[in-house]
């Protein structure tokens, strides 16, 4: 299973930066191609819903059974 993650900075200050995780069913992803069309639907709705960030990097991090999401 895969979790998604993507980082966020503000485009007039690319220090700050914030993580942002997945909460739109499913929460994680059977495969990492189902996983990376989440990350890139992610930083698509980003920049058109918070215009001062963009999306940097993603990441779709393995989670093993019986781990806290």
């Amino acid at each position: 299973m895969f979790k998604v993650i993507i980082m966020i900075c503000l485009i007039n200050d690319p220090t700050e930066c914030t993580l942002m995780e997945n909460t739109k069913p499913p929460i994680l992803y059977d495969t990492i191609k189902a996983c990376k069309v989440r990350a890139f639907e992610m930083a698509y709705v980003v920049e058109i819903y918070a215009p001062d960030w963009k999306a940097i990097s993603w990441e779709c991090k393995e989670i093993t059974k019986g781990t806290s999401v």
